[in-house]
C-alpha cells in the first residue's frame, strides 16, 4: 500500500499542436465585368478558402501500451498512497474545411509536467514517458505561424483589350499566411507564366497562384501582371487594383494576454472583437484581447490546448457589415500544485507553496518569482495574523499560454476552535458518502480514525485512515490529502476536516471489494493528543 506506480494513475499519452486556423472575408471590386463565382477566395468574402492546418499524416503515433518502444507502463508494486505523474493530453484534429492544397508543417508537442519524485525506495520508478522526435519546425516558429490572418479585399475583374477574354485576380491566404493572387484567364494555356515583382507563377488548367513577396496595404494596392504565353502565344502586361479594407491578425505571441486580435482598417470602420468594440487610433490600428481565463485557470496535471473560436463584426464606412469567426489554438502550460491546500488554516506564521509544472516554465507565487527551472518548485511565505492571505500561483513557458491556480491560506488562533466550527456544521460520514461518492464532491466531511500509512511527497502529506467516524463496518479506508509536512506514524489517531475530491481506486487487495475509496483534500489535521498539526513535528 505504500506508493502507487504512476503510470497507473495517468497514463502517459503525446500532445501535438497543430497549426492555426486561416480564414478571411473580402468585398467584390466594383469594376468586375463578367459574373464572379460565388466561391470567393481569403482576402475575399467569406470564402471558406483557408482551412485550419492539418496535423503532419506522418506524424509518429504515441507507442501503444506492451509494444515495442513503449517503454515499462505498470508497476507490479500498486498502492493506495499513489504519485501522480500525467502525460500529454492529445489533442483533436479539426475538421477540414476546404479543399485546398497545402504543404503541412510537423506539429511540434506541448512540453509535458515533470514526473514527481519517487515515492519509496523499494518501489521501481516507472520510466519516464518518451516523446518521439519530430521533424519540422520548432515550436517557437510553429507557434508564430499559428496567427490568423484575415483581410477583406476586391476582386479584380481585367480584360485583355486583344482578345476580350478576361483575367480574374483574387486575393488570398496561403496554408502559412503567406498572401497569393489567384489568377484564373481563360485564354491561358498551360505553360503560360505570370510575374508580378521577384515572384512568378505557371498556369495550368487556366489556373495560377502567384505568390506575393509583400503582404498587400490596406486601401488600394495597384499592381502591373506580366504574362508570357508559350511559343508564339501573345506576350502581354495587366494592371489591376486591388483594394483591401481592412485587415486582421491573431497575435499569440502575448505573456499577460495570449490572444490578441490586431486590426488594421480604412478610417471610419467600426469593428467588434469577441462582441466588444475595438479603440482604433487615427491610422485605423487597434487591438483587442481575448479572455480565455476560463480556459486557463485552476491546476491541471495535463498540457492542454485552448481552441477559441473569435467571432468579429467589420463595418466599412457607408457599406454593410461584413461577420466572421477567426479561429486560433494554443497550448496550456500544466500546473500541479502539491502544497498549499486550496483551503489550508494554520496556527503557524508562514506557509508552503510546492509542486510541479513543466520543465523550464517559470513559477510566481503573488508575482514573486521561485526557482522551477527543473520543472519542480518550492517556496515558504510569511503570513499575517488574524486574516486570510489569497495566494496565486502562474506558471508561464515561452509559446504557450500561462496557468493561474488560486488558493486561500488563513491563519487561526486555535485549530481545535475551527474544528468545533466544523463540527457544528453537520460533516458527512464515512458511510454516506462511501455509498455515492460521485454524488458527494466538494462537501465537506470530517474523518477521525487510525493511520494505516503515511508519506511526505514534496511537501504533500498524504495518509491512508481507517475512518471511525460513520462507519458501520470496517475497514473504512479514506486517502486524505494535505498540503503541508506532517510527521505521522501507524497507528497514531487522527482528525481530519475538509472535502470530497474523488473516489481513488488503488486496485489493491487490501481495499475491501475492490471499490473506489473516498480522496479528500484537509483544510487541517488534528493528531490526538498532540493538537494542531500543519508542519510541526511530533516529539
Amino acid at each position: 500500500m505504500i506508493g502507487l506506480s504512476a503510470a497507473d494513475v495517468f497514463p502517459a499519452q503525446q500532445q501535438t499542436v497543430p497549426m492555426a486556423a486561416q480564414s478571411a472575408h473580402a468585398a467584390q471590386s466594383a469594376h468586375a465585368a463578367p459574373p464572379v463565382r460565388e466561391n470567393r477566395t481569403m482576402l475575399g468574402v467569406a470564402m471558406p478558402g483557408i482551412a485550419p492546418t492539418r496535423p503532419a499524416a506522418d506524424s509518429p503515433a504515441p507507442a501503444a501500451p506492451g509494444s515495442p518502444g513503449a517503454g515499462p507502463m505498470r508497476s507490479e508494486n500498486r498502492t493506495m498512497l499513489g504519485v501522480a505523474m500525467p502525460g500529454i493530453a492529445p489533442t483533436q484534429e479539426p475538421a477540414p474545411m476546404a479543399p485546398i492544397a497545402r504543404a503541412p508543417l510537423a506539429p511540434a508537442a506541448i512540453p509535458p509536467i515533470v514526473p514527481p519524485p519517487p515515492p519509496l525506495l523499494q518501489e521501481p520508478l516507472p520510466q519516464a514517458p518518451v516523446v518521439p522526435k519530430k521533424g519540422g519546425f520548432p515550436l517557437g516558429v510553429v507557434a508564430g505561424l499559428i496567427a490568423v490572418l484575415v483581410a477583406g479585399a476586391g476582386v479584380a475583374v481585367y480584360f485583355f483589350w486583344r482578345a476580350g477574354a478576361p483575367l480574374v485576380v483574387r486575393p488570398r491566404l496561403g496554408a502559412q499566411g503567406n498572401e497569393q493572387l489567384q489568377l484564373v484567364c481563360s485564354s491561358c494555356p498551360d505553360g503560360t507564366t505570370a510575374a508580378l515583382g521577384g515572384a512568378s507563377a505557371t498556369f495550368k488548367d487556366k489556373e495560377a497562384l502567384l505568390e506575393l513577396t509583400s503582404p498587400l496595404k490596406v486601401g488600394d494596392n495597384p499592381l502591373e501582371i506580366r504574362l508570357d504565353r508559350p511559343g508564339m502565344g501573345r506576350d502581354e502586361s495587366v494592371k489591376a487594383s486591388i483594394p483591401v479594407p481592412y485587415r486582421m491578425k491573431v497575435d499569440l505571441s502575448g505573456t499577460t494576454d495570449p490572444i490578441v486580435v490586431r486590426v488594421e482598417t480604412l478610417p471610419g470602420t467600426v469593428v467588434k472583437v469577441d462582441g466588444r468594440d475595438v479603440a482604433l487610433d487615427g491610422e485605423g490600428r487597434g487591438a483587442q484581447p481575448v479572455d480565455v481565463r476560463a480556459e486557463t485557470e485552476g491546476a491541471s496535471d495535463e498540457g492542454k490546448v485552448l481552441e477559441k473560436s473569435i467571432p468579429y463584426e467589420v463595418t466599412p464606412k457607408g457599406s454593410a457589415t461584413e461577420r466572421g469567426t477567426l479561429t486560433a489554438r494554443l497550448g496550456v502550460v500544466p500546473l500541479h500544485i502539491d502544497a498549499p491546500s486550496a483551503r489550508l488554516m494554520t496556527d503557524l506564521d508562514r506557509f508552503v507553496v510546492a509542486g510541479r509544472t513543466a520543465k523550464g516554465a517559470s513559477v510566481t507565487v503573488n508575482g514573486r518569482p521561485i526557482e522551477s527551472g527543473t520543472g519542480i518548485f518550492f517556496g515558504t511565505f510569511e503570513l499575517p495574523a488574524g486574516k486570510e492571505t489569497p495566494v496565486e500561483i502562474r506558471a508561464s513557458a515561452p509559446h504557450v499560454a500561462a496557468r493561474t491556480a488560486r488558493y486561500s491560506v488563513r491563519r487561526v488562533a486555535s485549530l481545535e476552535a475551527e474544528a468545533k466550527s466544523f463540527e457544528a456544521a453537520n460533516p458527512l460520514g464515512y458511510d454516506a458518502v462511501a455509498a455515492n461518492i460521485e454524488g458527494h464532491i466538494g462537501k465537506d466531511i470530517a474523518i477521525e480514525g487510525e493511520v494505516r500509512q503515511a508519506r511526505t511527497v514534496n511537501h504533500q502529506t498524504v495518509i491512508i485512515v481507517d475512518d471511525a467516524r460513520g462507519c458501520a463496518k470496517h475497514p473504512c479506508l479514506v486517502r486524505v490529502l494535505y498540503g503541508g509536512d506532517l510527521d505521522l506514524q501507524p497507528r497514531q489517531e487522527l482528525k481530519a476536516y475538509g472535502r470530497v475530491t474523488r473516489g481513488f481506486s488503488p486496485s489493491d487487495a487490501a481495499t475491501p471489494g475492490g471499490k473506489p475509496i473516498p480522496e479528500v483534500e484537509a483544510d487541517f489535521v488534528l493528531r490526538a493528543k498532540q493538537g494542531a498539526s500543519n508542519g510541526r513535528k511530533s516529539k
